[in-house]
């Protein structure tokens, strides 16, 4: 691309015209230009959210994590299984058993399944035993208060 001041120089240079010489000003090479037809990428910043574990246990809620996946992004604290407490859960044994046969009947019939949890504790609790169960190629979905494998 040319400047204005080498556009008045060769415009000099082919109508024999004398006058006096002007400096031509050059670009250090530090400063970067671009072609007119691009535009200089947009720089998004970088937080906890888009990177490391958030972004990969965030997976579940979007497109499904396999249970690798999500159990390698938990951070367990010491004394705990996979980060639930040895206290008493928020799941009933009547809970448990119930989503203990959906996932069952799933794995034996190789198809995905659903399960409707009651509260946010219980889901979570829930689908922790399914990431722990799950193996191969089921994916682990999660939506509101449904904890689902699809496989």
């Amino acid at each position: 691309m040319i400047n204005a001041e080498q556009a008045i120089q060769n415009w000099v240079k082919i109508f024999n015209e004398v006058t006096e010489k002007i400096p031509i000003k050059t670009e250090s090479p530090m400063t970067q230009t671009l072609p007119d037809n691009k535009r200089w990428p947009k720089k998004k910043p970088v937080h906890e959210f888009t990177t490391g574990k958030f972004s990969t246990i965030r997976k579940a809620f979007t497109t499904g994590i396999k249970s690798k996946e999500f159990l390698s992004a938990l951070n367990p604290e010491n004394g705990t299984y996979f980060g639930l407490k040895t206290e008493p859960t928020h799941t009933t044994k009547e809970r448990l058993v119930m989503f203990g046969d959906t996932i069952g009947k799933a794995l034996d019939r190789s198809k995905s399944f659903s399960f409707q949890c009651v509260n946010r504790k219980e889901r979570n609790e829930l689908v922790i035993v399914a990431a722990t169960m799950l193996t191969g190629g089921w994916l682990i979905k999660l939506s509101d208060l449904v904890v689902r494998g699809d496989l």
